[in-house]
């Protein structure tokens, strides 16, 4: 697992922090909710930032865009997203600091994704293709 905070200031060169984790881990869905937690928590505290959680069974050659970040397990993004814009996901959390809905925890799958399951490929392209159109997808050394 990948923590990389990123931040721009007053319209500034971008500050960047990184913390990296790298463990083998069950691949049960109570993992999948407790990492879940996890980026949660980070997101609530870091709402500024661009947070990616990227499984290593799934290499960056497979990634649509891949000088931006990417998505094959969450992410979450600075603002704000909602389910029906989309539905493939398996979750989306709002985060929400003084009343307002300020970025979004995306839940790709509700399992860790498979490179040889075409379906978990499909929603990382959709959920990336979304992203892209709609600017939500940075390129990497922009941040």
């Amino acid at each position: 697992m990948c923590y990389v905070g990123c931040k721009a200031l007053d319209g500034s060169q971008a500050s960047r922090s990184s913390i990296k984790f790298s463990f083998k881990i069950p691949e049960s869905k109570q993992t999948i909710d407790k990492i879940t937690s996890f980026i949660t928590g980070l997101a609530k505290k870091f709402s500024h930032n661009f947070i990616t959680m990227n499984s290593r069974e799934i290499p960056s050659s497979i990634y649509i865009f891949p000088p931006r970040i990417n998505l094959s397990s969450m992410a979450y993004i600075p603002s704000p997203l909602q389910h029906q814009d989309y539905p493939e996901v398996y979750q989306l959390i709002p985060i929400i600091k003084e009343n307002n809905h300020v970025g979004t925890v995306i839940v790709l799958l509700n399992h860790f994704p498979n490179i040889q399951n075409i379906n978990d490929i499909k929603t990382m392209y959709s959920v990336e293709l979304k992203l892209r159109e709609a600017d939500l997808l940075p390129i990497n050394c922009d941040l």
